[in-house]
């Protein structure tokens, strides 16, 4: 069970990483309509400020991946699993999931308006807590 969690804590690091990259990208974008001519001197390219939806997008989607393959190695530990306090925990794990899932469909509905900036954190702050989670049931024994 010990390398279960810690794979759901690597698929968590990973996602908080994706929310990380594509919240910085997309302010990013949102500052590059302001300096392009220092960017275009220093020869850095952002991405136009067209694309924030479009990032938005794919940091939704796939952090979404990487967490959904973590909920499942979380539903396989908690069938397994017979300690009633570890379940107890899982079922707050189960939580931070549904509030992640119903938040990736709150920004996929409106991307025009919500980006993965503003949101991103509520991926950064929940990947955090599951991680801290997933690491408490590694220690919870009988």
């Amino acid at each position: 069970m010990t390398k279960i969690h810690i794979a759901i804590n690597v698929l968590s690091g990973i996602a908080l990483l994706i929310a990380l990259y594509y919240g910085i990208q997309i302010f990013n974008a949102g500052d590059n309509y302001l300096i392009t001519h220092l960017n275009e001197f220093d020869h850095q390219n952002y991405s136009p400020i067209e694309d924030i939806p479009v990032l938005t997008a794919k940091g939704v989607i796939i952090s979404g991946v990487f967490l959904s393959i973590a909920l499942i190695l979380q539903i396989i530990t908690f069938v397994k699993n017979t300690i009633n306090r570890k379940k107890i925990l899982f079922v707050f794990l189960f939580a931070i999931y549904g509030i992640l899932l119903a938040f990736s469909f709150f920004v996929m509905l409106d991307l025009e308006h919500r980006d993965f900036q503003t949101f991103g954190m509520i991926w950064v702050v929940l990947s955090i807590l599951l991680i801290f989670g997933n690491t408490v049931a590694v220690f919870i024994r009988k």
